[in-house]
C-alpha cells in the first residue's frame, strides 16, 4: 500500500502519487505514458494529473495494477501555484 510520507520527490502536485517502494517494473509508464514517467535509475512518479473522468481511470487501473502498490490516490486534490506575475519594463 502506498504511503503519503515516502512520495517520490518529482510528483507533480495533486491527488495521484508514487511513493519510493517503486521497484521500477515500467508497467505505469508503458500502459499511462502521459501520466507516469521514469528515467533510468529512478522510480516512477506522477509528471501530470489527470485531467478528465477517462484519465482518472486510467490512472486508477495503474493504482490497482502496480505490483508494489506504489502507487496512491488520497483523494486531495491540490491546484499548482498561480503564475507568478510579469514583470514589465517600458522601453525609453
Amino acid at each position: 500500500m502506498s504511503d503519503r510520507a515516502r512520495r517520490h520527490p518529482r510528483n507533480v502536485a495533486g491527488q495521484y502519487y508514487v511513493d519510493t517502494s517503486c521497484v521500477q517494473c515500467r508497467l505505469c509508464q508503458d500502459l499511462a505514458p502521459g501520466h507516469f514517467m521514469q528515467p533510468p535509475e529512478e522510480g516512477s512518479f506522477v509528471h501530470r494529473q489527470p485531467a478528465t473522468e477517462k484519465e482518472r481511470e486510467i490512472c486508477d487501473m495503474m493504482l490497482e495494477y502496480c505490483p508494489m502498490g506504489a502507487i496512491g490516490n488520497d483523494g486531495v486534490v491540490t491546484s499548482p501555484p498561480p503564475p507568478s506575475p510579469q514583470i514589465r519594463t517600458r522601453e525609453v
